[in-house]
């Protein structure tokens, strides 16, 4: 309640509030009354007429603010740099390698290393040592039995002169 009073007391509310209830009191009484224009008059100044007034806004208007002129500036791509100051080098010092040795050609020095290897063996290997045996053992099977033919053969043939 009190915060709304503060704000009723305040002059520009005030005047609004008032500009405003004349406003409804005259459309009131213009409504009821007829559509003469003689009694609208009538009832226009018996109720007091209309007392107009401005309304001032509270806050003022922004001023437009000119955009500032765009000043031209070259990249730096363009600009000259300035010269690169050198850092002083160490004194130049000759260093003295030792004399080659020219009898006998340079050999590198090598460390030979000699690796023992554990004794392993790979599933193919015992495949084909097997392999290799049942052939061996079905060629000699074959030269067997081809040496019994060609005996057989040799007892069983007749010569006819």
């Amino acid at each position: 309640g009190n915060a709304l009073r503060e704000v009723y007391d305040k002059p520009e509310v005030a005047e609004k509030f008032e500009y405003m209830e004349d406003v409804s009191r005259v459309t009131r009484v213009m409504s009821v009354a007829s559509s003469t224009p003689q009694t609208k008059n009538y009832l226009a100044k018996k109720s007091g007429g209309i007392q107009k007034r401005v309304f001032v806004p509270i806050v003022p208007k922004p001023k437009v603010q000119k955009p500032k002129l765009t000043e031209p500036y070259s990249p730096a791509i363009t600009k000259p740099k300035p010269p690169r100051t050198k850092s002083p080098s160490p004194p130049h010092v000759i260093k003295a390698n030792p004399v080659p040795d020219y009898k006998e050609p340079n050999r590198p020095v090598i460390e030979h290393r000699l690796i023992e290897l554990p004794m392993f063996s790979l599933l193919g290997e015992e495949i084909s040592k097997r392999k290799s045996q049942e052939i061996k053992e079905r060629i000699r099977q074959e030269k067997e039995k081809w040496k019994r033919c060609v005996n057989l053969s040799a007892a069983t043939s007749y010569w006819f002169p």
